[in-house]
């Protein structure tokens, strides 16, 4: 299934037939100190620069409405970012997702944004449109 938005996102772990718990990771884009003139200048256009994590939220699948609920609601701890990253855990019929285990996936997810390997992540702009990181 492609995912354009964060709602088709929401539809679609709603749509699955085991609970999906959804990790969401804010972000801004930063300027590294040590920088080049032209990555200073791409940057000041608006391309470039590393992704920083600056908040993170777990959510169950019916805790999430639309995008534009989620943006209301990140308003309280993140007033500003720049990609917002989805990862999902499949919770099989029966189990329950232990603390430790969502804590272990958070970190997991940290460590994979902070590298730069986006592959298993979705990554949304302030609009809730998925974007091409790969370029």
């Amino acid at each position: 299934m492609m995912i354009s938005n964060f709602d088709e996102l929401i539809a679609a772990a709603k749509a699955q037939a085991n609970d999906q718990h959804l990790i969401l990771v804010y972000t801004v884009a930063e300027l590294p100190e040590d920088a080049t003139p032209q990555q200073r200048a791409d940057f000041e256009a608006g391309h470039g620069g590393a992704l920083v994590p600056v908040a993170c939220v777990d959510k169950k699948r019916e805790e999430l409405t639309s995008f534009a609920d989620l943006c209301v609601e990140a308003r309280d701890y993140v007033p500003e970012w720049n990609v917002l990253f989805a990862g999902a855990l499949d919770v099989p019929p029966l189990e329950t997702l232990s603390d430790d285990k969502i804590d272990q996936t958070v970190e997991t997810v940290l460590a994979k944004i902070k590298a730069g390997q986006f592959e298993t992540l979705i990554p949304f702009d302030a609009n809730g449109q998925t974007i091409d990181l790969s370029q």
